[in-house]
């Protein structure tokens, strides 16, 4: 991640850019899969160009909820049936009409 941070500061596109950096499920040890918060829970950080810094996220953020995050933050609608919503109390950008 922190070669690509420089790379995109490199050139000076931090502003115009959206970073999520997540995973796909938590983990202890060298296991996962059980119902510990700690194999429930993922990493969810945003920063660059539309994020409001310093946010501390309280609701339960899904993995999928990181691609509609995306859409929404390009400016595409977020398909009706996905289970995804956008994190939009993480970004500088106004709340989605009927969702």
């Amino acid at each position: 991640v922190d070669g690509l941070l420089q790379a995109i500061r490199a050139a000076g596109a931090l502003n115009d850019t959206l970073v999520i950096v997540t995973a796909d499920h938590g983990g202890h040890g060298r296991t996962h899969g059980t119902a510990l918060p700690e194999d429930l829970t993922i990493p969810w950080v945003a920063l660059g160009g539309p994020v409001r810094g310093g946010v501390v996220l309280e609701r339960r953020i899904w993995t999928y909820d990181t691609a509609a995050t995306a859409l929404f933050a390009l400016g595409l609608p977020v398909p009706d049936n996905w289970q995804g919503r956008p994190v939009v109390e993480a970004l500088r950008v106004a709340t989605p009409t009927g969702r």
